[in-house]
């Protein structure tokens, strides 16, 4: 278990870190020197949206028509035009009607009714030898594949599936080939959801239902302080016997300019219902 624990560290950091993060104020309503803790019911949704950046208009060079002393036309200068920036989307629902997802998002789809979330999932293996990969953009939903780990994960029918999404964004989307933001991502309220809130994804044709049991706002520097690091996000992604669930999570709390990331993960838990 000890060594399965050791690749588990980097999941709690993907999807967290951001060079222009929409907001540093936390909007969990926790402190930054919080210890673990589950949290009650959120009564509210945020509905906050960073305003777009205006991109410059390109400017072209004009043409030289100098003459030499003899009267004959000089060579001819290159025009040179400034570069376009790259087009910027600054609002979730705009990427995804104009851009959709990855390709590689073809296992299913995430459903949160109660957030407004319907989003395609991606399924990233992880071996042994690999870090946890992040989400692709600000819509992307990873499911990680994490069988080469004993009672770690699980996929639907089994098992704990364990996802992540970005609660922000700011930065170039490789597949779309333009920036996103600084702007909320599709995980941007999942510390709203509470007791009994539905969670659902449909795979292969079934619909798989779970209820919220379980949230955690965990300061990420209780693991640096704990005795084994490693160990102390096992409980976390691990599966208990004879229960299917599924955990989300995502970043949360203050974002740090210094360490490029936030100081806290939002964790849910949930599990299956209507079997």
């Amino acid at each position: 278990m000890l060594r399965a624990a050791l690749l588990l560290l980097p999941l709690l950091l993907i999807a967290c870190d951001s060079s222009d993060p929409i907001s540093a104020d936390s909007t969990d309503g926790s402190s930054g020197t919080s210890a673990t803790q589950e949290t009650a019911v959120a009564t509210s949704v945020s509905t906050e949206a960073a305003n777009p950046t205006p991109t410059n208009t390109p400017q072209a060079t004009p043409i030289s028509t100098a003459k030499t002393g003899n009267g004959a036309a000089s060579a001819t200068v290159t025009p040179s035009v400034a570069k376009t920036p790259p087009p910027r989307v600054s609002e979730l629902e705009e990427f995804v009607k104009a851009y959709g997802y990855p390709d590689s998002a073809d296992f299913g789809t995430l459903i949160i009714e109660r957030l407004g979330i319907e989003a395609k999932i991606t399924v990233r293996k992880v071996n042994r030898d690999q870090d946890m990969p992040n989400p692709y953009g600000p819509a992307d939903v990873v499911l990680y594949d994490l069988s080469d780990w004993p009672d770690i994960g699980g996929m639907p029918g089994s098992g704990n599936m364990v996802l992540a999404g970005h609660r922000d964004y700011s930065g170039w989307v490789p597949y779309a080939g333009v920036r996103f933001g600084p702007s909320w991502g599709v995980f941007q309220n999942l510390n709203a959801l509470g007791s009994d809130d539905r969670i659902s994804l449909e795979y292969q044709g079934e619909r798989f239902d779970y209820e919220v049991t379980r949230k955690w706002m965990v300061d990420i520097s209780l693991s640096e302080e704990s005795a084994n690091p490693s160990e102390f996000w096992v409980p976390f992604w691990q599966a208990d016997p004879g229960v299917e669930s599924i955990t989300l999570y995502t970043c949360a709390g203050q974002f740090s300019q210094e360490t490029s990331s936030y100081d806290k993960r939002v964790i849910v838990r949930a599990v299956r219902v209507g079997r």
